[in-house]
C-alpha cells in the first residue's frame, strides 16, 4: 500500500511539473515580443528616403522683400546607427519670397529618437519623434540672404520629425523645422535671416 501510494505521488508530482512548465511556456508567447535591436554596424542596411513638401513661414523679416508665407520640400536619406541615434543627408529648395528667389541648400548632420529614449528600444508602438540637426552650405540666386558673402552661404536647421509606420517600409511624416542662413566670411558676420517650415511627407524604409 505504502510503495502504491509513493509511486502515486511521484507520477502526480511530474504530471505537476509537466503542466507548469507548459503554462508557463504559453505566457511566455503571450508577451509581446521585443523590437528588434540593431545589430553591428553595417553600411547597407538600416537606410531609409524620405521627401516632405510645406510651407516655409519667415520669422525675421527681410526689408524691401515679400515675407509672405510661401513653398519648399526637402528629399532626405538616413542612416540608422542604433535605436537611438542616426545620420541624415539632407537636400531642400525653399521659396522664401519674391524679393529673395528660390534657395537651395544640402546638409549633413543627426538625429535622436526622442520616443526610443523614453520608452526603450523595445516598444512596440508605429509612432516616433526625432529631434533633427543638420549644417551645410546653401546657394540663394538673388543673393539678398547674405548680401556682402556673395550667393553661397552657411545654412543650419534644427526641429522635430514626427513618423507612423504603417506598413512593413512606409511611414508618413510631420515636420516641424528652423532654418537659419548665416554667414562666416565677408565683413560681415553672422544670421541673414530665419524662417520655420512645417510640412508632412512620406517615408520608405530599406
Amino acid at each position: 500500500m505504502l510503495k502504491r501510494f509513493l509511486k502515486f505521488g511521484f507520477f502526480a508530482s511530474l504530471l505537476m511539473c509537466s503542466v507548469v512548465s507548459v503554462a508557463q511556456d504559453e505566457l511566455m508567447d503571450e508577451e509581446p515580443k521585443p523590437k528588434k535591436e540593431l545589430g553591428a554596424f553595417d553600411l547597407w542596411s538600416d537606410w531609409s528616403v524620405g521627401l516632405n513638401g510645406g510651407l516655409t513661414l519667415p520669422i525675421d523679416k527681410v526689408e524691401n522683400t515679400d515675407n509672405s508665407a510661401s513653398y519648399g520640400f526637402n528629399l532626405y536619406f538616413s542612416k540608422q546607427l542604433n535605436s537611438l541615434w542616426g545620420i541624415v543627408f539632407q537636400g531642400s529648395m525653399h521659396d522664401v519670397g519674391s524679393g529673395l528667389g528660390k534657395s537651395l541648400a544640402a546638409t549633413v548632420g543627426c538625429s535622436f529618437s526622442i520616443m526610443d529614449a523614453i520608452q526603450g528600444a523595445e516598444r512596440e508602438a508605429k509612432w516616433n519623434v526625432l529631434a533633427l540637426a543638420t549644417i551645410g552650405l546653401g546657394f540663394d540666386k538673388s543673393g539678398t540672404l547674405v548680401q556682402s558673402f556673395g550667393h553661397v552661404y552657411e545654412m543650419v536647421n534644427v526641429g522635430l520629425r514626427g513618423s507612423w509606420e504603417f506598413s512593413e517600409h512606409w511611414m508618413a511624416t510631420v515636420d516641424a523645422a528652423l532654418y537659419a542662413p548665416f554667414g562666416i566670411r565677408g565683413t560681415e558676420t553672422g544670421f541673414k535671416a530665419m524662417y520655420s517650415y512645417i510640412s508632412v511627407g512620406a517615408a520608405y524604409k530599406f
